[in-house]
């Protein structure tokens, strides 16, 4: 789903993120090089049993497929994003606050070269368990996760 220059911005929504582990999402248009995959599950990563990771790891249902996430929230990241009729409804929301958005993470050997996808969040209803990935071309598609957290800026 491509952002409009005519919305509303949505924030990040913390209170949400909890309610979000283990439950299944449904992404009427597929993820964005995996069209065919509609069904996930969420789940926290827990790395030997702690509860203190910041991630997340979306499972495919309908095949093998797995995609790290990270709420912005977590790494004190200022984001926004667009929000217009046309997300609320394909999410079944009623206000932009009921939106969570998680961003992809590209896993790479060195923790240096791990990045965020600014440029094509998730956005998740947790109360319809639907989702969509938008592409907000003002962001960057690689932002490098470990490096001073200041945000990237983008016009208004």
């Amino acid at each position: 789903m491509r952002s409009n220059g005519n919305a509303v911005e949505g924030t990040t929504n913390a209170i949400s993120e909890d309610m979000l582990a283990g439950q299944e999402l449904y992404f009427p248009a597929g993820i964005l090089g995996f069209p065919a995959c509609h069904r996930y599950k969420l789940e926290r990563f827990n790395p030997g049993g702690s509860n203190d990771s910041p991630f997340f790891m979306m499972n495919s249902l309908d095949q093998d497929l797995s995609f790290p996430l990270i709420h912005p929230d977590s790494i004190a990241l200022q984001y926004r994003f667009p929000v217009d009729v046309d997300l609320l409804s394909a999410l079944a929301a009623q206000a932009p606050n009921t939106l969570v958005p998680l961003l992809i993470v590209t896993v790479r050997d060195r923790l240096e070269d791990i990045t965020l996808n600014l440029q094509g969040p998730l956005i998740i209803n947790p109360t319809s368990s639907l989702g969509v990935q938008l592409v907000i071309e003002d962001y960057p598609l690689r932002y490098p996760l470990f490096k001073e957290q200041s945000s990237p800026t983008r016009p208004l």
